[in-house]
């Protein structure tokens, strides 16, 4: 599933709701896969228009850091960041500084990182 539209047409706002960061004023967002008030944040992958990296960490310690921080385990983040990398075409480039890769390098690496978690949408 993807969330597209003209510019102004609300997504950045609907994905800021379903986040947690901000409260609808009215209306609803169900999903089958959760419960009312549940937290769905573990559901959405999310790849913003103008991603932040550090520039100073590998493509592979980017990915394994922010799969942690999506909850995975240490050994999960590896292996998910190693299979992740192959799947979008920069795993040679896993040792690289983030700050040493094209724009279109940077652009799979957000790819990435949205799909770490396994999110279901």
């Amino acid at each position: 599933m993807a969330l597209l539209g003209p510019n102004g047409a609300g997504k950045t706002t609907t994905l800021r709701m379903l986040s947690g960061l901000m409260n609808p004023t009215s209306g609803t967002i169900t999903f089958s896969d959760a419960k009312k008030g549940e937290d769905i944040r573990h559901l959405i992958g999310y790849l913003p228009q103008y991603p932040v990296f550090y520039d100073w960490m590998s493509g592979m310690e980017f990915l394994v850091y922010v799969g942690k921080l999506a909850g995975l385990k240490q050994r999960e983040a590896n292996a998910r960041a190693k299979e992740l990398l192959q799947v979008v075409g920069i795993e040679d480039a896993k040792n690289r500084k983030v700050g040493k890769y094209s724009g279109g390098m940077k652009q799979r690496l957000g790819i990435a990182q949205a799909l770490i978690h396994r999110p279901s949408f």
